[in-house]
């Protein structure tokens, strides 16, 4: 069965590092104005590269398309009802991967901040916000491409993996030339120290089962990376 991947990368513009490692920041997430102070460190950046997924924690290389990925450390994630001031949070470090083959696509994105007080204020922002969720899952409905239709969204249960932990699930239909079919995209995100990690999986649903143990190892490999 062929299919197209979907685009959807999930890369949370850190919402003063609620958002960390990821969300691709839209035209609709750069219109508020507010943004990040970006100070990138080349100590910062080196811890930033250090805590993404790696070759072998996927296996054969001949098996998958890698691609380095830097995220938008500039804007947060914003909706009409939701603009937390992020202006006072200084990112000093980003990094992202991308590892893909026929089926599964995985993003890997690590943020780190000045201090690790600033870190923790993103999280609060987002977290005391009622609308924060619903303006998350605004995104993903409208981060799709026109291959993909959106079906639902949802937080998911995460056990507590960092100091900070969340995630959320995005099911679409994909068209593809057999008809459509049904995908699940998780985001995972966890912090440790001044560090935030993200990791976007992208599966067909019938795979779901198989896939959800093995996406918390790895999120909990990468946290055991985080050197900053």
């Amino acid at each position: 069965m062929t299919r197209t991947s979907p685009g959807f990368a999930l890369r949370w513009c850190l919402l003063a590092a609620v958002l960390a490692g990821a969300l691709a920041c839209t035209a609709a997430a750069n219109a508020g104005g507010d943004a990040y102070t970006v100070r990138v460190t080349a100590a910062d950046q080196v811890a930033a590269r250090g805590a993404l997924l790696r070759q072998s924690d996927v296996g054969d290389p001949a098996l998958w398309e890698t691609a380095a990925e830097q995220p938008d450390i500039s804007s947060a994630l914003r909706c009409p009802n939701f603009h937390p001031k992020v202006s006072d949070i200084v990112v000093t470090g980003a990094a992202g991967v991308r590892f893909r083959q026929p089926g599964l696509v995985m993003h890997s994105f690590s943020e780190v901040f000045r201090t690790t007080a600033m870190l923790d204020r993103g999280w609060l922002r987002s977290a005391r916000s009622p609308h924060y969720v619903g303006c998350v899952g605004s995104f993903a409905r409208h981060a799709l491409t026109p291959d993909e239709r959106f079906v639902s969204f949802r937080p998911l249960e995460v056990p507590r993996i960092g100091t900070h932990t969340e995630g959320f699930r995005t099911l679409v239909d994909v068209t593809t030339a057999d008809g459509p079919v049904p995908v699940v995209i998780d985001t995972l995100r966890a912090t440790r120290g001044r560090t935030q990690i993200s990791l976007t999986t992208t599966i067909p649903l019938t795979s779901v089962p198989a896939r959800w143990h093995h996406e918390l190892r790895l999120l909990r490999t990468l946290l055991g990376r985080v050197r900053a």
